[in-house]
């Protein structure tokens, strides 16, 4: 559609050079304010025909999206009349900012003869359509920043526009004023929380943009935009914690790594704290108290172990980061052992520690102990031993069966009797007797039988009547115990053994 807006170039004869340009620097139309027409006019007769070409050249508006008419075209003035340059404004539908393009006047001819005048006009589109949206659909802040969400207004509008941002566990309403004085944008902060957990990945909140009373005028266009939240924990700590150095180690570097890049530097403070080692004897500290990371990467802790001509145990002291609240320590503490490289044997001038020779000593007396209560137990035994044999020598002798069969009885009484002179006679040294003469042998007489000839010689005559040998008097008492018919039968072991006449005499 054409419509009545038109542009007007003149050409005026003032008496000198003939000039042709725009009248003013440019215009302002609605975008659905129709064609733009451009009228050249003649205002008085002139001799000669004047032309001048006419360029249109985008600027924020672009060619067929915002209007139609492009390319170099000339326009020819007779010596009484008008021409225009047509601009078509194109309607789009899109809500966008305010936009504009350029109309251009060039090559004025005849050449000498016309001037231009004003040559640049400006034509500058206002969108009719109301939108409000992000500014970015996405934004970045650090763990514990602040994000700031900015929501734009394409243009005025004539009631005031209330809409609300929200993701997460944020929301937060704001409106735009009515009327020409209302601002393009509206900024809402939203303070990001902070946490304590080391090395977490980023993490995304998505907000969303609507506006409370809905009206088909207004647009929200972008509606989402997506928050990435950095992590600013940072983990600062030992390789290890617990190492081991020997005695002779001099200076030693203990690594202390952080856990990613930082924006500003950031320090932590080193504590030492003694154990059985001890600071200016065992060990020297020559670094400096503090270690400050400006980058991921790895520092070092320096000492300096002492070594001493003592011999001792193995000792160890701690070494301990502290950092602040953004900082996360881990390992936040390292045990340095240090490994004694003293003999054990003292050599050269050395004395041995009093506690090995009063144990060396103490060993002594001890084995020396054991020794003499294994002697001691070894003779109480024998004694032991010795005294049960004579308690099973003096013991009783068994008490004689009683025999109801007088033969059974002698014939017990005559075996024992000759067992006994047997073991009595095989007691005695036989090699002597077997030197003497058969005739001398007669008269030898057992060391028993001397004893009980010498006892008996002792006696006077009555005595030696009543006395009655030991085999006697068992008899006596068997053969009292018997009955008078058995008394009557029996008949002594020797009288068994003579033949039949020698046993009738002598019973």
């Amino acid at each position: 559609m054409m419509s009545n807006t038109a542009l007007s170039i003149v050409v005026q004869d003032n008496d000198g050079p003939v000039r042709v340009g725009f009248e003013s620097n440019g215009v302002t139309v609605d975008e659905n304010g129709g064609d733009i027409m451009v009228p050249v006019s003649v205002i008085q007769q002139i001799a000669t025909t004047v032309s001048v070409d006419v360029e249109v050249v985008s600027g924020t508006s672009l060619e067929q999206e915002d209007y139609v008419r492009t390319g170099l075209f000339q326009l020819k003035f007779p010596s009484n009349g008008t021409s225009f340059v047509p601009v078509g404004i194109l309607d789009d539908g899109t809500i966008e900012l305010t936009e504009s393009f350029t109309v251009v006047l060039s090559n004025p001819q005849p050449a000498g003869g016309v001037e231009l005048g004003i040559s640049v006009f400006t034509v500058t589109i206002s969108d009719d359509d109301l939108r409000i949206g992000f500014e970015s659909i996405e934004y970045t802040v650090d763990e514990g920043g602040t994000l700031e969400a900015v929501v734009v207004k394409s243009a005025p509008f004539d009631s005031v526009i209330e809409f609300e941002v929200a993701g997460g566990n944020f929301s937060a309403v704001r409106a735009f004023p009515d009327g020409a004085s209302s601002p393009e944008s509206i900024s809402i902060f939203f303070q990001i929380p902070d946490d304590v957990i080391a090395l977490e990945p980023p993490e995304t909140i998505s907000f969303t943009l609507a506006v409370l009373d809905p009206n088909p005028q207004i647009s929200v266009d972008p509606d989402t935009t997506t928050v990435t939240i950095l992590d600013n924990d940072v983990l600062v700590g030992f390789k290890a914690d617990i190492i081991t150095v020997p005695e002779d180690a001099g200076d030693v570097f203990i690594p202390v790594t952080i856990s990613q890049d930082v924006h500003e530097p950031i320090t932590v403070d080193i504590l030492y704290q003694n154990g059985s080692a001890m600071e200016q004897s065992d060990f020297f500290i020559t670094g400096p108290s503090s270690l400050t990371f400006t980058s991921n990467g790895t520092r070092n802790i320096l000492i300096s172990i002492a070594d001493d001509t003592e011999d001792e145990p193995d000792e160890t002291f701690i070494i301990a980061l502290v950092s602040g609240a953004t900082v996360i320590v881990f390992p936040d503490t390292i045990t340095i052992t240090i490994i004694d490289n003293d003999d054990e044997t003292p050599t050269g001038d050395k004395n041995p520690p009093v506690i090995i020779i009063i144990v060396t000593v103490v060993i002594a007396v001890l084995a020396v102990l054991l020794i003499a209560a294994i002697i001691i137990i070894t003779i109480l035994i024998g004694i032991m031993r010795q005294r049960k044999k004579r308690q099973s020598k003096l013991a009783l002798p068994t008490p004689e069966p009683i025999y109801d069969d007088p033969d059974s009885y002698y014939s017990s009484v005559l075996d024992k009797t000759e067992n006994k002179a047997s073991t009595e006679i095989s007691l005695q040294p036989q090699p002597e007797n077997l030197a003497i003469p058969n005739q001398q042998q007669e008269n030898i007489t057992s060391p028993i039988e001397q004893q009980e000839n010498v006892a008996y010689g002792a006696l006077s005559n009555q005595q030696q009547e009543n006395v009655t040998s030991p085999i006697e008097q068992q008899e006596n008492v068997a053969y009292g115990a018997l009955s008078s018919q058995q008394q009557e039968n029996v008949t002594s072991p020797i009288t068994q053994q003579l033949p039949g006449d020698q046993a009738e005499e002598q019973c």
